[in-house]
């Protein structure tokens, strides 16, 4: 499974958990606001949370260390956890095929595998539909 899979899952996982989550009050990091405005089409737009957008910076590491630790303890307090992320996880493991896509006179397919590695294959009109040919 991708990490990608994986940061998606725990992001449903908490999705579902707030619904019927623990009711303890979650004391939320602090955020910062700043004074930023910026003039759209003539308008004033404030943007006080611009700063968040500097990934790099140590104010906004800090920041989003702060969220994933209250994030985690909140979905590990949820008592149904494991059979969540239990079914997600067998409903993820499946295969996956995109839109195929014609280039010239032949058709590109994508499978995206249960481990998350896209396959691409190939199919020229001559070719019957039962034999693509991997291109991976």
């Amino acid at each position: 499974m991708t990490p990608l899979v994986r940061q998606l899952i725990g992001w449903i996982l908490a999705a579902a958990s707030a619904v019927s989550g623990p009711g303890a009050p979650y004391v939320y990091p602090p955020a910062r606001l700043d004074g930023t405005v910026e003039t759209q089409h003539g308008i004033s737009v404030p943007d006080p949370y611009r700063w968040m957008e500097q990934l790099d910076s140590k104010e906004t590491e800090q920041w989003v260390r702060a969220e994933e630790e209250l994030f985690r303890s909140f979905v590990s307090a949820a008592p149904e956890r494991r059979e969540m992320q239990r079914r997600i996880l067998e409903l993820s493991n499946r295969e996956l095929d995109l839109a195929p896509i014609k280039a010239g006179e032949r058709y590109f397919l994508t499978r995206v595998t249960s481990s998350g590695v896209p396959v691409a294959t190939t199919r020229p009109p001559s070719l019957p539909a039962s034999g693509p040919r991997s291109i991976t």
